[in-house]
């Protein structure tokens, strides 16, 4: 799916302040397909939490050139991995990305900057992580990706050893999807199921700090919803 020139010019074009700068996001629509349009998050917000669940079928778009956080698509067949614990692979991914922080760019990485959405059937383990460090942003998506390569690369080097073996299938990432860092991605919200099926994206418990709101939740789980201050990283 792609986003529309013209909700990506409107959104380039707006005031940058958090909440209130337009976030580009698209829905699932039968026959007409996906439809793009650009809101500020806030004015968003408003209108999303009062749709029934049924008709919640959002995704945010990830614009091409746009700074944004760091994020991770996961996912595997229960079927085809048996034994595999995706809340413990989660962790040692985000244990990977720890020490890839600090060795590389001196940032550390506290839980509270870690974001879990989880829609995870009895079929297939899928969650999205999105990580929001304080007044730090990637230059774009393109860059987000390099990192995460190579994130993917320093697994690969302990895929032998016990608790790694899973990430990885001939050769290959099994778990990370490499391929959601293409310019205008769609990334399913906080929420929203996709069109036809009912599992919707919910927060983990770890990952949701205490007395944070559902409201503030969504913000803080948008990609795009960086800092205007915030220095870009690049890879």
């Amino acid at each position: 799916m792609r986003a529309s020139k013209e909700a990506a010019d409107e959104a380039r074009a707006a005031p940058t302040s958090r909440h209130h700068a337009p976030q580009v996001v698209s829905t699932e629509r039968v026959v007409v397909g996906p439809t793009p349009a650009a809101a500020p998050a806030t004015t968003f917000w408003l209108a999303y939490s009062k749709l029934e669940p049924s008709q919640r079928h959002w995704y945010e778009v990830i614009r091409e050139g746009t700074p944004c956080h760091l994020y991770f698509d996961v996912e595997f067949q229960v079927a085809n991995c048996p034994g595999w614990d995706g809340d413990l692979m989660v962790g040692t991914l985000m244990n990977a990305v720890q020490e890839l922080l600090m060795a590389w760019f001196g940032l550390s990485l506290p839980m509270q900057s870690i974001f879990e959405l989880d829609s995870t059937t009895t079929s297939k383990f899928s969650r999205h992580v999105v990580v929001t460090l304080d007044r730090v942003a990637w230059l774009n998506n393109m860059h987000v990706g390099a990192f995460v390569t190579q994130v993917m690369a320093y697994l690969h080097e302990s895929r032998h050893e016990p608790g790694f073996e899973c990430f990885f299938a001939n050769d290959k990432s099994a778990f990370v999807d490499l391929s959601v860092y293409t310019a205008n991605r769609n990334m399913r919200l906080l929420l929203s199921s996709k069109f036809g099926r009912e599992a919707v994206f919910a927060s983990t418990i770890r990952s949701l700090p205490r007395g944070m709101s559902e409201e503030q939740l969504f913000y803080s789980a948008l990609i795009c919803n960086v800092h205007p201050q915030a220095r870009p990283y690049v890879r």
